[in-house]
């Protein structure tokens, strides 16, 4: 499955040529990690392990590929509970942000949510990411709460900032 935006193609699988290319563009940069709960790694058996393990588990998977180049850049996953979407990854590698590539995939995700009936997205970002909080609140997303986290692979203890947007 596939969902194209203006300057993007989402797609739920990725060829075995393109994980180093995502590896290079995401997982191994240590600033495209700094807001996520995954460690950035050198390693590419890391990346692999990494994406089998969401590929594996109950999480939606989207690579983000950048339409003028087909390059993976970024991905998104996220849950679905019900008629509820929740843990939203967004994740836009470090030489390709501030372009709108993060907009473009959060509406793709709201069309997404308007045509599979669901009626709640929650998104949550770190506390200090004030560009992931700044796009939830242009696409109408309303604060909701915080709560106290900590993140596993280093025991950085951050703030969560929710919030909600009703379909």
């Amino acid at each position: 499955m596939k969902i194209e935006t203006k300057d993007l193609i989402l797609k739920t699988y990725i060829s075995k040529e393109d994980i180093e290319k995502i590896h290079q563009n995401v997982f191994s940069q240590n600033e495209t990690a700094k807001y996520m709960l995954w460690r950035a790694s050198n390693e590419i058996e890391w990346t692999k392990k990494r994406l089998k393990s969401w590929q594996e588990s109950n999480v939606d998977l989207y690579f983000v590929y950048e339409k003028a180049n087909n390059i993976p850049i970024g991905f998104l996953t996220f849950s679905q509970e019900n008629d509820t979407i929740k843990n939203i990854g967004l994740c836009i590698g470090k030489n390709y942000i501030r372009k709108g590539y993060g907009k473009q995939v959060l509406t793709a995700l709201l069309d997404y949510c308007k045509s599979h009936n669901i009626k709640t997205v929650e998104y949550s970002a770190f506390h200090e990411n004030i560009a992931s909080i700044e796009l939830a609140k242009k696409l109408g997303f309303v604060y909701s709460h915080s709560k106290n986290s900590v993140r596993n692979h280093d025991k950085l203890d951050f703030v969560e900032d929710v919030y909600v947007k009703k379909i």
